[in-house]
């Protein structure tokens, strides 16, 4: 008797601490999983925040280039190709010829300018004998011609114009006016430079890296600047006579693709010759065409042409960039813009 109650006493402790094991062990299951639920809520936050940061830090670019312009019409200081003109060649870097229609006076410009630009891995230009009349500066097919005269008050400093056959390049054209460069302010070194600089720039396809002729300059020929030298205490520092890495860049984006064709000494715009001649530039609104934008402060416009289509359907067209005087610039942002077509 007595060793059946032991037996029994001994199953029952043993069920007794059996249930206290499974009730101690219970809590430390249900207990693991709350804390991968934890850790997985706390991940997920954390991913969440850093998305969230992420997103942030892309917005801040988008918000601090104001004056920009982009494909559609705004600047953005990533971008200053002009639109998506460019020279159509099937290698780089391609050969462009600058026609030398100068004066002795901007002999040293335009070399400087073909040296600078030649800087770029994509293109080589060389100054050769200039083809035209520098008061007609008449544009020859797969060149650019650049002349130098005194054009009168045109109330304008130079204008750059490029001829296009759908997005290609197929001639252009830089003109600086001497009635305005023979004058004490412009006749500087660093205004020369500047402008000549800048001009050809637009003839390869390059647009303004700032509009704003007041704020800092940024190192470059493509910004406007009240003082191109650095010097005056106006615009900063840094010298606006030459080209910068940017512009060196922003040439190897627009030229990093390759044509099926070469439009660089290839397509040819029939001209009379007379002043109405397509291929003359010409020194005003009815010669340039529409208006189509004029910078806030009035001091550049664009304006362009259409001029049919070519032998394979392309558009054809005339676009010129102008800089105007300071007086013509104050005249065009109290009438809200430039001088259009007559």
């Amino acid at each position: 008797m007595k060793r059946a109650i032991l037996v029994v006493a001994v199953l029952i402790a043993a069920v007794l601490v059996g249930s206290s094991a499974v009730a101690y062990a219970k809590p430390d299951k249900a207990a693991k999983p709350d804390k991968v639920a934890t850790e997985d809520k706390k991940s997920a936050a954390d991913e969440k925040t850093t998305e969230d940061t992420a997103a942030a830090d892309k917005t801040v670019p988008e918000t601090t280039a104001p004056n920009k312009r982009d494909r559609d019409g705004a600047i953005t200081s990533e971008n200053h190709a002009w639109e998506d003109f460019h020279w159509g060649r099937t290698s780089n870097p391609y050969a462009l010829k600058l026609g030398d229609n100068v004066s002795s006076a901007w002999d040293s410009y335009l070399k400087t300018t073909s040296s600078d630009w030649s800087k770029s891995d994509v293109l080589d230009t060389t100054v050769v004998a200039g083809g035209t009349r520098p008061k007609a500066c008449k544009a020859r097919s797969g060149r650019v011609e650049v002349c130098s005269a005194a054009y009168g008050n045109t109330t304008w400093l130079g204008i750059a114009s490029i001829w296009v056959s759908g997005s290609h390049i197929v001639q252009g054209t830089t003109k600086v006016n001497d009635t305005y460069y023979k004058t004490a302010k412009y006749n500087t070194p660093a205004w020369r430079n500047s402008v000549m600089c800048q001009e050809v720039g637009h003839d390869l396809g390059l647009d303004h890296t700032d509009e704003t002729f007041s704020n800092t300059n940024d190192g470059s020929c493509m910004d406007y600047t009240n003082d191109p030298s650095g010097t005056a205490g106006t615009n900063g520092t840094l010298s606006n006579e030459h080209p910068n890495t940017h512009d060196y860049e922003m040439l190897q984006t627009i030229y990093s693709h390759l044509d099926p064709s070469n439009t660089i000494a290839q397509t040819s715009i029939a001209g009379n010759g007379s002043s109405d001649d397509p291929n003359v530039p010409g020194d005003g609104p009815p010669a340039w065409g529409k208006h189509i934008r004029t910078s806030d402060d009035g001091r550049f416009s664009i304006y362009k042409k259409d001029l049919g289509k070519d032998k394979k359907g392309n558009d054809l067209a005339k676009l010129t960039h102008v800089f105007w005087t300071d007086e013509q610039a104050v005249k065009n942002k109290e009438e809200g813009g430039a001088p259009n077509e007559k």
